[in-house]
């Protein structure tokens, strides 16, 4: 089924996530409930611009924070003396999605598709945990472009598409400490993490 371009309706969409710990059971290795709190935006519209394009649009939002537990043995700096260590820490993410779509008719024969993609998340405290103390943490973040374009051609009975996608993914990690990382296995993790200061960045045609 091939629908044409400016024939459709105006419509759209709208939700809304909410949570807290309030449900949510203790780790049973933590003295007290790790946080949560979560907030999730997500919405579509879509119809018709003139007689010939439409468009399309979606977009999603989220904030979470999560909570990292740390449950490891650690000694007393002062007296070297062997003594628990427990903490909670708040791991804040937020992603960003949004997609617009534009078809446009041609002529009764070809239409033409151009749809561009976006993506971004961002970690703060990603690594913190278990035997992990928080100066080993990191952001974490990364960032994801889409462009797609499409014409698509109705040839009597048959349809002939060409298709063009330029996919451009970055990728970041950022210690939050560079200090010489300290293992003490089944026991503690300290020091900065093991990923430094690293950056990736890939484009795809």
């Amino acid at each position: 089924i091939f629908t044409k371009p400016g024939s459709d309706h105006y419509r759209g969409t709208l939700d809304y996530n909410y949570a807290n710990d309030i449900w949510n059971s203790r780790n049973p290795y933590s003295a007290q409930k790790a946080p949560l709190l979560l907030n999730e935006f997500e919405g579509n519209a879509g119809g018709p611009i003139n007689q010939r394009a439409s468009f399309t649009f979606d977009g999603q939002r989220n904030m979470v924070d999560n909570g990292a537990i740390v449950n490891a043995i650690a000694l007393n700096p002062q007296t070297l003396a062997i003594q628990p260590y427990f903490s909670i820490y708040t791991v804040p993410q937020v992603l960003t999605r949004a997609s617009p779509r534009v078809d446009y008719r041609l002529n009764d024969n070809n239409t033409l598709l151009f749809r561009y993609s976006i993506t971004n998340s961002d970690i703060n405290g990603a690594g913190i945990g278990t035997f992990d103390f928080p100066s080993r943490g990191y952001d974490y973040g990364y960032l994801n472009q889409t462009v797609q374009v499409t014409e698509t051609a109705v040839l009597g009975s048959s349809i002939n598409e060409t298709r063009f996608q330029y996919f451009r993914s970055a990728t970041h990690r950022i210690a939050k400490s560079d200090a010489p990382e300290i293992q003490v296995l089944g026991a503690f993790n300290d020091g900065g993490s093991q990923f430094g200061q690293s950056y990736d960045t890939q484009n795809t045609f």
